[in-house]
């Protein structure tokens, strides 16, 4: 099979750069404009729906009433439900494994809690303990 050439479109005589910024409207050596310096953040506002990390998180390694399976469970998180529901969908994401919300606690499949603990760590936690 041939390949088929190009078709070349020519600008009027000999175009430079200034010539093209010109017909565009903008000038060429003109430096573009910096982007307006954001706001410093005001001082820490809880989100509504966010996990409270402040206060001691445990981690927990557990078999109990999962047919011998390994789950990773965290508690001690405050925040509600919601909070609750938002740090599993992270967690689930994060580590590409399954976690569920049971009761108080945030259940992640499998033995992972020093993957956890680092991701709880990145979020903001800061007494984490390993039960």
């Amino acid at each position: 099979m041939a390949r088929k050439d190009k078709d070349v479109v020519q600008t009027g005589g000999g175009s430079s750069l200034g010539d093209l910024f010109g017909a565009l409207g903008v000038k060429a050596s003109a430096p573009a404009a910096s982007p307006a310096p954001t706001p410093a953040p005001a001082a820490a506002v809880p989100v509504p729906g966010a996990p409270d990390l402040s206060g001691k998180v445990v981690l927990r390694r557990s078999k109990k009433g999962r047919g011998g399976k390994t789950a990773t469970l965290v508690q001690g998180v405050g925040g509600g439900p919601v909070a609750l529901d938002t740090l599993a969908k992270t967690l689930r994401k994060q580590l590409g494994c399954g976690s569920s919300v049971d009761g108080d606690d945030v259940v992640v499949q499998g033995d992972q809690v020093d993957r956890v603990a680092a991701a709880l760590e990145a979020m903001g936690a800061r007494r984490l303990v390993r039960g």
